[in-house]
């Protein structure tokens, strides 16, 4: 599995690294920079990203000082890894999911003391990991009351999470 960096984060990161300056004469500049950027982390192909990014470096010099740091710089130096599901079938384009699961089990075991073994620690997290599974979602408009399992196809009637694991 490549690794791929999150361009969800980055572009977050864009409106408090290239503020808008609405006061300024500066402000359609910022905002063009921002835009921008913005297409080279949402493009349609790998080749499409490294066009408009070979375009946006062409005119650095019309973005200097713009912002806190040099955002182009980083984009530049990283583009690969926000564009490696352009270059990988089935790699989501980001990693939101698999972020929110890791936070979600780090959560449920920062609150534990600790285990008695190694075992009973893996037994814990396969039961989370499970329980994960099956849990329908209530939060995401096209995938609400309906489980990972089920966006994935899996046909779940007549089945109980806990039931399923110990099967298995």
């Amino acid at each position: 599995m490549p690794f791929q960096a999150c361009r969800v984060h980055f572009d977050r990161r864009l409106d408090s690294d290239i503020p808008k300056k609405s006061w300024t004469g500066r402000a359609p500049l910022y905002a063009e920079l921002k835009n921008r950027i913005r297409a080279v982390l949402y493009p349609d192909s790998f080749d499409e990203a490294h066009a408009l990014l070979r375009d946006l470096a062409a005119e650095r010099s019309r973005f200097k000082n713009t912002g806190r740091v040099d955002t182009l710089r980083g984009l530049e130096r990283n583009i690969d890894l926000y564009s490696a599901h352009h270059l990988v079938p089935g790699l989501p384009a980001d990693n939101n999911v698999t972020e929110n699961v890791i936070k979600q089990l780090g959560k449920k075991l920062r609150l534990m003391e600790g285990f008695e073994s190694l075992e009973s620690a893996e037994r814990y997290v396969r039961l989370l990991v499970g329980s994960y599974r099956f849990k329908r979602f209530t939060d995401s408009c096209p995938g609400n009351r309906k489980s990972p399992l089920e966006i994935a196809g899996i046909d779940l009637q007549g089945r109980d999470w806990l039931t399923f694991l110990l099967q298995r």
